[in-house]
């Protein structure tokens, strides 16, 4: 009997360790997929732009009370309004640019730019350069600055869209508070079939990284 009993105990023992290690397993591969998905960082658009400010910028075409033309309404959220380098008087030809100051660091994994709700003066070839350096002192006017990131790119064009929207997604993502973007060509005018001198932009934009929630 009391080897019977004692098969038994270890019986039940063996049963009871298998159910712990049955609901150990369950528990540990809940938690690890948990804190696998908050390990997996995930891209948000920056849409708050209050504290953005251009600082420095090629030309514009700033008609008085006007929002097609002056360089800010291409960080002003709106869509409809946006930054057209001078065409009047004279054209001005590539390049064109502008440097912001986006008011914080950011994470930044990819630059988003909008044009025109119109097909001419659309951007094609890019340079974008970001840096975390502190420029409150910087004679903005020069355009002699030092940038720790720079990249280059190209906006691929679909004329039947009323708007050309790019991504470009950075190697990757970069610490910083400022970028500058500058056009260095522009895609050809289903219109005229030739590309204008002068670039409209509705928009100019970032994504960043953030920790997503745990659910």
């Amino acid at each position: 009997n009391f080897i019977i009993n004692l098969k038994q105990m270890n019986m039940k023992r063996f049963y009871s360790l298998k159910a712990a290690f049955a609901v150990l397993f369950i528990f540990c591969a809940a938690f690890g997929s948990t804190m696998k998905a908050a390990d997996d960082k995930v891209l948000v658009e920056v849409s708050d732009k209050s504290g953005w400010s251009v600082k420095a910028f090629s030309s514009d075409q700033n008609n008085s009370g006007s929002t097609e033309g002056p360089v800010a309404s291409a960080i002003d959220g709106n869509n409809s309004t946006y930054w057209h380098t001078q065409w009047s008087p004279s054209v001005t030809d590539f390049p064109h640019w502008v440097v912001v100051d986006m008011g914080q660091e950011y994470d930044v994994a990819a630059f988003l730019y909008a044009s025109r709700i119109q097909d001419r003066g659309r951007v094609k070839d890019f340079e974008i350069y970001f840096s975390n350096e502190d420029w409150s002192a910087v004679n903005w006017s020069d355009n002699a600055l030092v940038w720790t990131s720079d990249y280059t790119g190209s906006f691929t064009d679909d004329q039947a869209q009323s708007q050309l929207i790019g991504t470009f997604s950075l190697p990757t993502s970069v610490k910083a508070r400022y970028f500058k973007f500058k056009a260095t060509s522009g895609h050809p005018s289903i219109h005229t079939g030739y590309a204008e001198k002068y670039i409209a932009v509705a928009e100019l934009g970032i994504k960043i990284e953030e920790e997503p929630p745990i659910v």
